[in-house]
């Protein structure tokens, strides 16, 4: 798990017993996790006796550190030893990853509703279409091909439909680089 200088140095400053009391860390503790979960949503946290400048600085620690734990799917011991690098002391270690621990699903739903992934393709409809003539032509005699894509988002359960219209040089086209697509990503899986 790894977490930039910045929010190492915000750490370094939060597990620091001299700067940051007991009172004041279980503070920022619990509204670091409670902004991750959203249930607050204000993240300008106020400890009394701390200046705020420090407070930014330990909060923004606290949460890339929770972020990216969350994201990496690192368990607690991971959490912990990244805790350890900046001397905090075991129990402050031991608060922060029992939190992280169950919290820890929430803040992984929470992420993935940020996040933006395509569609994913669950089915194709097709339809072959032979144009004799048009509005503006006697004669055309043209296969098209009429593709039905059915997409899901990952966090909806509704289907939605892309629908397009293609000749066959094209539809060729599409099945050469959904082919070079595929090669790729296994190449990508074997490597």
């Amino acid at each position: 798990m790894e977490v930039n200088a910045e929010a190492l140095e915000g750490l370094g400053i939060l597990g620091d017993s001299t700067l940051i009391p007991d009172t004041a860390f279980a503070s920022v503790a619990e509204d670091s996790f409670n902004f991750t979960i959203g249930l607050i949503s204000d993240d300008n946290f106020k400890v009394a006796g701390v200046e705020s400048g420090l407070i930014k600085q330990c909060t923004f620690g606290i949460l890339t550190a929770i972020y990216v734990a969350a994201r990496v799917n690192a368990d607690a011991s991971a959490f912990g030893s990244v805790l350890e690098e900046c001397k905090w002391t075991p129990e402050r270690i031991d608060f922060i990853t029992r939190k992280f621990e169950e919290y820890k699903d929430q803040i992984q739903v929470e992420l993935a509703r940020i996040g933006y992934s395509y569609p994913h393709i669950v089915d194709v409809d097709w339809r072959l279409d032979y144009y004799i003539k048009n509005n503006y032509l006697d004669k055309v005699n043209e296969p098209s091909y009429l593709i039905s894509l059915k997409t899901q988002k990952a966090d909806a359960d509704q289907m939605d439909f892309v629908q397009f219209s293609c000749s066959i040089e094209q539809l060729q086209d599409l099945v050469g680089k959904l082919r070079d697509a595929t090669k790729s990503l296994e190449k990508a899986s074997q490597a």
